[in-house]
């Protein structure tokens, strides 16, 4: 029954990403919420809820943006994957390598997302500097991910199985 607060909070991430936060820009990095309670729910619930929350995200982030929606879905896909990484490769608890998996998804995500404008007819006039444009999002949104992971532990803390 937790899992729809995760759907809420994925909602809220869009609006607030959406509306608030839509004109915050550190060095041309933006802050990508849902991208980051995607990917942390991914980690928490696995694979199945991380695709579905998404997919969830890229259909509330299409209509907000001028974006192709395809594009939304593809990029977000990763992160819903990235909880498919084996339980012992990685320690999914430790700060540094919730930081280290958010800058490569965010990393990841940007890269699709342009590639995907490209193939779509977008004339882009960051190709210059797309690498340092993706190094940025991926520091800016990793660093953001640390206290992301400390609120869904709390909202979306596994349920005790009963005996």
């Amino acid at each position: 029954m937790r899992v729809i607060w995760l759907f809420a909070a994925v909602f809220f991430a869009a609006w607030l990403q959406a509306a608030v936060l839509a004109q915050v820009d550190l060095l041309g990095a933006r802050p990508n919420l849902v991208l980051l309670g995607v990917l942390l729910a991914a980690l928490t619930r696995g694979p199945v809820v991380g695709l579905l929350l998404a997919t969830f995200g890229a259909a509330l982030m299409a209509p907000l943006s001028a974006a192709p929606g395809p594009v939304w879905f593809f990029a977000y896909f990763p992160a819903g994957l990235a909880a498919a990484i084996p339980e012992g490769a990685l320690n999914r608890q430790n700060p540094v390598v919730l930081v280290f998996l958010a800058l490569g998804t965010a990393m990841l995500f940007d890269l699709i997302f342009f590639l995907g404008l490209s193939a779509a007819g977008w004339r882009l006039d960051i190709e210059p500097l797309l690498g340092a444009r993706l190094l940025l999002d991926g520091i800016f949104n990793g660093l953001l991910a640390m206290p992301g992971a400390w609120l869904l532990r709390r909202l979306a803390a596994p349920e005790p199985a009963h005996r």
